[in-house]
């Protein structure tokens, strides 16, 4: 297998028709440079989101999965593979190739890029953005086993695109999220608490503190009471005593 340099790609591109809408520009290093096109779909999102204007964005949040459809139409021819990528500028933000690194001989339409964010942060891209690299590779003269199946000729991100990725998605950002909003939860219910059982604690020593002063109130009134009764008692008893 032998990938084919940038000379052969454009000889290639005459004879084959590689790429459409074709710009000399996009290649570079033995690749072709796909852009993002008119389709897209955040997990966010409930439906697909279309980009009419040349320079329109989406945003995919970090933890959120998404499927980008080319602007271009790519055709590969049967004696021939390709294998797809993102650009490193944009792989080291956190955008990773969820979906297929290669392309069937014999494929002709539009890619499907699902990615995922795996990044901190938002991750903005715009229509006509070059940002999927394209590499081609011959196969041997015997492949007659060219691709036919149900994404040939594709052009939409279909419903069904769309209803595989939708639901809450467990991802570590919304894992994070999830767990910090439980702890704000428990940290509030403490507060709550603490607050709670000072006022009981508080109401608690004051009942005690008045049950001890009523039990030294009537302790001291009953000894008091005693002590002047006896007392009594005794100066009446000297009273009576007969003098010597």
């Amino acid at each position: 297998m032998a990938f084919w340099g940038s000379d052969t790609i454009r000889q290639k591109q005459v004879i084959e028709g590689l790429v459409f809408p074709y710009e000399d520009n996009r290649i570079e290093h033995g690749q072709y440079l796909l852009s993002v096109g008119p389709e897209s779909f955040v997990t966010v999102n409930d439906t697909k989101t279309e980009m009419k204007g040349l320079y329109d964005q989406i945003s995919i949040e970090p933890g959120q999965f998404a499927i980008i459809l080319t602007e271009e139409t790519v055709t590969v021819p049967k004696n021939a593979i390709a294998f797809i990528s993102i650009r490193a500028s944009i792989k080291f933000r956190g955008l990773v190739n969820v979906s297929g690194f290669h392309v069937d001989p014999g494929f002709t339409g539009r890619l499907k890029f699902a990615v995922y964010n795996a990044g901190p942060n938002p991750i903005v891209l715009e229509r006509s953005q070059p940002l999927f690299p394209i590499w081609f590779a011959d196969m041997d003269d015997g492949n007659s086993d060219e691709y036919d199946g149900v994404h040939k000729a594709q052009r939409h991100i279909t419903a069904d695109d769309v209803n595989r990725l939708r639901g809450q998605i467990a991802s570590p950002n919304v894992l994070k999220q999830e767990i910090e909003e439980l702890k704000h939860a428990i940290d509030k219910n403490y507060d709550k608490l603490n607050h709670r059982l000072t006022i009981w604690t508080g109401i608690a020593v004051a009942a005690f503190m008045l049950f001890v002063g009523i039990w030294a109130k009537e302790y001291f009134f009953k000894s008091s009471s005693e002590t002047a009764s006896g007392q009594s008692q005794v100066k009446t008893t000297l009273d009576r005593k007969p003098s010597q």
